[in-house]
């Protein structure tokens, strides 16, 4: 079912044809029920408020028209201007991620920077030859001598759960930032 409009649509939406409208025919904008009963004078001519009834529903008809067109407009207008709209918010939003992600990616180097200078995280490693030469690729676990660290052994034997050469304790703790040169205590696991 079409939405119903209310009595004066589209003249109460655009402004354009309303008082040229109402001038022309007064506020009842809608058509006039057609002529009923004789339409013919006695000479079998057309009766001139017929004539004219046409003529005034044929410029209702026009004005109604271009008051339609003019609402298209208006609404095409309305979401030219809401495109327009969300396409600069969408600009500044990328603006702000890209400025974004230069500040994280600064202060990442800047981190970086200092804790180069000032000290190193002591890598949470799991075996003795992870201490001594780093993880496999060199990249998520660096070598005590990597990163100039002092490492001190102790061991244990036969410890549950631990195989041979695997660390059971790290002091100071894994994640811990020290002083390059610090030493670090690495407790083995040494079996028989």
């Amino acid at each position: 079912m079409p939405p119903t409009r209310p009595f004066g649509y589209p003249l109460d939406v655009t402004d354009r044809f309303r008082e040229r409208t109402q001038q022309a025919f007064g506020a009842r904008v809608l058509p006039e029920p057609p002529a009923r009963g004789a339409m013919l004078d006695s000479q079998g001519d057309v009766r001139n408020h017929v004539i004219f009834g046409a003529v005034c529903e044929v410029y209702r008809t026009a004005y109604l028209t271009a008051a339609y067109a003019d609402v298209i407009d208006l609404n095409v207008l309305r979401l030219k201007d809401t495109a327009t709209g969300l396409e600069e918010d969408a600009q500044r939003i990328e603006g702000k991620i890209t400025s974004l992600q230069q500040t994280c990616d600064a202060l990442a180097a800047t981190v970086q920077q200092m804790v180069s200078f000032l000290g190193v995280l002591v890598p949470g490693w799991t075996t003795r030859q992870e201490v001594e030469l780093g993880d496999e690729m060199g990249i998520s676990m660096p070598s005590a001598a990597e990163l100039e660290l002092n490492v001190v052994f102790e061991t244990e034997r036969q410890v549950p759960g631990f195989g041979h050469e695997d660390v059971i304790t790290i002091t100071p703790l894994a994640g811990t930032l020290v002083k390059r040169g610090s030493i670090v205590t690495v407790v083995l696991n040494l079996e028989g």
